[in-house]
């Protein structure tokens, strides 16, 4: 705590600013008759700025109006994808799995594919609806004392009204600051921050084990019933190429349904969501990893700023905590013993 005799000397002209941290004036740096536009504080090491205060404002914009019904169009996409990710069980339990197996591997392999989708499905909903890193910090109340260093590097969010630590970013979308960001992630409609990480890491584990285990089924079938397949697709490619009406080849996909039977329309299907959502599941993956090792976020690496220190042992273990690594692929809806937690009592 500061005393009387502690506090800066309390000035009223245009060369110092109140430090938002612990209400007292601060002197504001200059070089050559220009003001710094970013000081911290002596006392409470709060940072402040000289546009803080949230006068600038942003110019109108013609499609402004369209802004209100963006929410929606969101959360509208988050069940598209949810569609998407039960449709893959939908169709491989009905036409892929039984097409190519029966009795006890078929039981595995039903199991093995229930296995997945579970840990999929849960680890979505958890990336989805977990916090993804409330911050800890409070403004401090009037005239309450405030100790040396208690807002060490920390700034004043000018949207949320609140302390910003220096781990912390603010999310235009979501509105509001998050610990630890790393990006803010449009299939799942809410930011990936120190609270979801794991649960965002595991889903693309558990979507890449999916997706390549259902396009290798997918392959396998097509190989097994290689005539049949090849029958339909000559049936549709033929005319088109002695006519050499070639634009006719937009309108396959729509025959193609009509034309092919149902086990080849649905596996069709698979292979092209699997097998293109693996291309994009293992770059971002290998990326998030990548960043892991490093001890940073992908927000942190734009801006050049230094890892949280560290191997890249105790990188993982500050995600997926101390418990041995078999358990970081169990469903846990919050975090592990020795894991970084987001929010006290988290």
């Amino acid at each position: 705590m500061y005393t009387d005799s502690e506090k800066p000397t309390q000035t009223s002209d245009d060369s110092h600013v109140f430090c938002w941290g612990c209400q007292t004036h601060l002197a504001i740096p200059s070089a050559d008759g220009v003001q710094a536009p970013i000081f911290k504080c002596g006392w409470c090491g709060a940072i402040s700025q000289l546009d803080s205060s949230g006068k600038r404002r942003r110019e109108a914009h013609p499609f402004d109006k369209l802004r209100s019904v963006l929410p929606a169009l969101r959360a509208a996409f988050v069940g598209f994808v949810v569609l998407l990710l039960f449709s893959v069980p939908f169709f491989g339990f009905i036409f892929l799995l039984p097409n190519l197996f029966s009795g006890l591997p078929l039981a595995l392999h039903l199991t093995w594919s229930l296995l997945l989708a579970a840990n999929t499905y849960f680890n979505f909903a958890a990336a989805v609806l977990r916090p993804p890193g409330p911050v800890e910090f409070e403004m401090p109340q009037t005239n309450t004392p405030v100790g040396k260093g208690a807002f060490d590097n920390c700034m004043f969010c000018t949207h949320c009204r609140q302390v910003k630590p220096p781990q912390a970013h603010h999310c235009s979308r979501c509105t509001t600051c998050v610990m630890d960001m790393d990006h803010h992630c449009l299939f799942l409609n809410n930011c990936v921050g120190r609270g979801n990480i794991r649960h965002f890491i595991l889903l693309l584990v558990f979507l890449f084990w999916s997706c390549t285990y259902t396009f290798l089924l997918c392959c396998a079938l097509h190989w097994r019933r290689w005539d049949e397949a090849a029958m339909t697709w000559q049936r549709l490619l033929l005319p088109i190429a002695k006519s050499k009406r070639y634009w006719e080849a937009i309108l396959v996909t729509p025959r193609f349904l009509l034309v092919a039977p149902a086990w080849q329309a649905a596996v069709t299907y698979l292979m092209s969501l699997t097998g293109g959502s693996c291309v994009g599941v293992t770059i971002l993956l290998a990326s998030q990893l990548r960043l892991i090792v490093r001890g940073q976020t992908y927000i942190e690496s734009l801006a050049a700023a230094p890892s949280h220190g560290g191997d890249w042992q105790a990188s993982l273990r500050r995600i997926f905590g101390s418990e041995h690594p078999i358990k970081w692929f169990t469903m846990r809806w919050y975090p592990p013993p020795g894991a970084v937690q987001a929010k006290k009592g988290d």
